[in-house]
């Protein structure tokens, strides 16, 4: 299985335009394609970061799913023409799984399945933040409370391990790991986003 690891990053201020397209329009659209796992916006570290994981049995998955959304005629004229507005770079990096929790490979097997569209009315993001970290080569940051970690395979910093942990106690990370990854973001999920979402709020 590859992961693929998007983030797209957003003119100042504009995030939100793209992401409330994305929940009310563009859901249920490209989860008919894509297996989604993780869907968020950078809180602390790089912002106006939207980042966002998907999870392939292999290149030739990905090539066939993206092929089939590319032929959905409403993608395209009802969320990439009105939301790429705001996009001002993209990037796309291909990972391998190093180790993950119990609950990441449920949600693994679930992956594939269509989101129904968001109403306007609800929250976008949930209660809850996970956090990205990366480092060089093979350092690892404490996996106790982890959901998984990656390697890069193809893309920026090959060779990085990237760790994602999930429902994080921002007060105990700044209290605890004064040090830590070259690189760490806090990110908050979208109420739609599999990871980073409590099981109660989760959609069926």
């Amino acid at each position: 299985m590859i992961y693929e690891l998007r983030t797209y990053t957003t003119a100042p201020g504009k995030a939100l335009h793209y992401l409330e397209l994305f929940r009310t329009t563009g859901l249920p659209l490209v989860t008919r394609h894509l297996p989604m796992l993780g869907y968020w916006l950078s809180d602390v570290g790089p912002l106006n970061q939207i980042v966002h994981l998907w999870a392939y049995d292999d290149f030739n998955h990905r090539m066939r799913c993206r092929a089939g959304l590319a032929g959905e005629t409403e993608w395209q004229r009802a969320f990439i023409e009105p939301a790429f507005t705001v996009i001002m770079s993209q990037e796309s990096r291909f990972l391998s799984l190093h180790s993950e929790s119990q609950r990441f490979s449920q949600l693994t097997g679930q992956r594939i399945r269509e989101h129904p569209a968001r109403p306007p009315s609800e929250p976008i993001f949930a209660d809850d933040y996970c956090l990205i970290s990366e480092h060089e080569g093979s350092a690892l940051v404490s996996q106790d409370t982890a959901l998984a970690s990656f390697d890069v395979i193809l893309g920026r910093a090959l060779g990085n391990r990237i760790t994602l942990i999930e429902n994080v106690d921002v007060d105990a990370v700044l209290r605890d790991q004064p040090g830590g990854p070259d690189n760490t973001t806090l990110i908050r999920p979208l109420m739609c986003s599999p990871i980073g979402t409590s099981a109660a709020r989760e959609q069926p």
